[in-house]
């Protein structure tokens, strides 16, 4: 493998440990959130529509109050300021109604909606007594707001209302005992996760450290130990040792270089011994040339000693002609002399 694709899938590996605690943690912070986001939610949606619901009708048991003694007041005594604030107050508690109507849930609505058939009815009496008080018909319009009719129609709306309040009281009760209890259990069971979130966030922390630091070791050996072996033998081959060779396990550029380096001391050490025969060649050549000259030098001594010596045997010969020629003519004068003498 080499060094390249090493570094790479230790990267990836830590990438992936990485990202595995990071999948982890999330997961365990959303198994942390779930019940904070929607068990208590839920819990206060509920609470805060039975809160709703019970400012509703303080609002629709006032505006009632306020409506009887308005149109009472009304016709008791004739002052324009009490039409005018059953006027303005009237509106108001139908559209108070109308929402609590939509609000409820099916028990609620039944409720509110006999709420809403009296009221109707309420304020078509009360409206037929303020027109009867703008008509100076007082008596009658008295005798409307003390009828057993429009009585009967402030018991049904009273029960309405009784009925609401007091299924909201059971209600109200068993919301706040079941909102107590699953905010408990909510707060055990996030308490139990966040320990538990913490062991095991804790764990695959320290296996991922772990298991970073192992392969980071691994692959910091299988380069470290190469280059070391590899400095080494080059400190060999400096001291002089041509026969270091480095072990080639690896298939990386590490061990292309190991292989380049066992190919550069064969080579070495080859050229090395090549230089080493030429040195003895040399020496040996050296030596010859020295016996050669010795020996020219004796062959030259010899030749001029020779020469010398024909030198003077050509001399020898030169002086014993001379002699022979001399010897040759004094025999001839010799014999020239005889002749004339005899003559």
């Amino acid at each position: 493998m080499k060094i390249s694709q090493k570094l790479t899938f230790g990267f990836l590996a830590i990438v992936s440990l990485v990202a595995v605690v990071g999948s982890i943690c999330l997961y365990q912070l959303h198994e942390i959130a779930e019940p904070l986001e929607q068990d208590i939610p839920e819990t206060i949606r509920t609470i805060s529509e039975s809160s709703y619901l019970d400012g509703l009708a303080q609002f629709i048991r006032y505006y009632d109050e306020v409506l009887t003694q308005s149109a009472r007041n009304y016709a008791f005594t004739q002052d324009k300021k009490w039409e005018q604030r059953y006027r303005d107050v009237e509106p108001k508690l139908g559209r108070i109604i109308k929402k609590a109507i939509e609000g409820g849930d099916e028990k609620d609505k039944e409720y509110f909606s006999s709420v809403d058939k009296a009221n109707l009815a309420l304020v078509d009496m009360e409206y037929e007594a303020i027109e009867l008080v703008n008509n100076r018909q007082t008596e009658k319009a008295v005798k409307i707001l003390e009828d057993n009719e429009y009585w009967n129609q402030k018991k049904v709306y009273e029960q309405g209302l009784r009925d609401y309040v007091q299924r909201k009281g059971v209600r109200y009760d068993e919301a706040l005992a079941t909102s107590t209890e699953e905010v408990e259990l909510v707060n055990n069971h996030t308490r139990n996760l966040i320990k538990t979130s913490t062991r095991l966030v804790f764990v695959f922390v320290a296996v991922a450290l772990i298991l970073s630091i192992g392969i980071g070791y691994l692959i910091f050996h299988s380069i470290s130990n190469p280059i070391a072996k590899l400095k080494a033998a080059i400190a060999q081959i400096g001291a002089g040792d041509l026969d270091t060779r480095i072990e080639v396990n690896s298939n990386d550029e590490i061990g292309d270089l190991a292989s380049s380096f066992n190919k550069m001391a064969r080579d070495l050490k080859s050229t090395t011994a090549s230089i080493e025969k030429l040195k003895q060649a040399e020496e040996k050549s050296h030596k010859t040339l020295k016996e050669l000259e010795r020996f020219n030098n004796l062959a030259v001594g010899r030749e001029l000693r020779m020469i010398g010596l024909k030198k003077e045997v050509d001399g020898l010969l030169c002086e014993f002609g001379r002699e022979e020629k001399y010897k040759s003519d004094y025999q001839k004068i010799e014999s020239k002399s005889l002749s004339g003498n005899t003559d």
